[in-house]
């Protein structure tokens, strides 16, 4: 009987295997996705027009919050667009902690909104929408710069080792991270603080688990690696 249940339980795992490689399970792994960015693409739009349609007059402040969302907003679409075009995957992560990794790491951060605003002088303000402005802005270019090979999880679907690739090996979290200061300046207490803490913790840990698999998909990724800064340059 423990032979048969042993034989049953590794049909069933090269069953599961063999359908993680099909188009079908890459279309339902990204469609969650796909829902959720529209649905925040949706509340960010709204939030664009009434906030330019509550202002009394347009400001330079007025114009600056409108871009910085208007760039989110265009992250969110890029991500969209990206996400229903993508490739389907060479290689992928083994294991639950890549996959808590890389979900964490994306959704943590929102965890701010359910935090009390702080109270900001218009200087504090400017910095933290100009770094919004300009971490979305990144992100829109690493994200396009992508295409097809963006990846949510630790997957490898094609090393692309050009344009913002070729100055930072994670240009996106690197943009990602400077928009998140952005928005910490907004809600800046302890809590807030912990939670973005964490956040970038669950960001390098999602790195560390990708640059495992590219380096196992693509041998050339072990030089590029050596050339090429992870986050900062020079530096890291």
């Amino acid at each position: 009987m423990s032979e048969i249940s042993v034989g049953l339980n590794q049909g069933r795992g090269s069953a599961v295997r063999r359908f993680r490689d099909t188009i079908a399970y890459d279309a339902l792994a990204r469609l969650p996705l796909i829902l959720w960015f529209a649905f925040s693409g949706s509340a960010a739009a709204r939030n664009l027009f009434s906030g330019i349609a509550a202002a009394p007059e347009f400001t330079a402040a007025v114009a600056l919050e409108a871009a910085a969302r208007l760039a989110g907003l265009g992250f969110v679409l890029l991500l969209i667009v990206a996400l229903s075009l993508r490739l389907r995957p060479v290689a992928r992560a083994q294991g639950l902690l890549p996959r808590l990794a890389a979900f964490c790491g994306t959704f943590s951060i929102t965890g701010l909104a359910f935090l009390p605003k702080a109270e900001m002088p218009p200087a504090l303000a400017a910095v933290s929408l100009a770094l919004i402005l300009i971490g979305y802005g990144l992100a829109c270019y690493a994200v396009a710069h992508l295409g097809r090979s963006l990846s949510m999880m630790a997957e490898a679907r094609r090393l692309v080792t050009s344009g913002p690739y070729a100055v930072l090996r994670h240009p996106l979290y690197a943009a990602e991270a400077i928009a998140s200061v952005g928005f910490l300046l907004q809600f800046l207490s302890l809590p807030a603080l912990i939670l973005w803490a964490a956040h970038i913790a669950l960001q390098c840990c999602r790195m560390h688990y990708e640059e495992q698999i590219l380096r196992q998909a693509f041998p050339e990724y072990q030089a590029y690696s050596k050339r090429v800064a992870r986050l900062v340059p020079g530096v890291y």
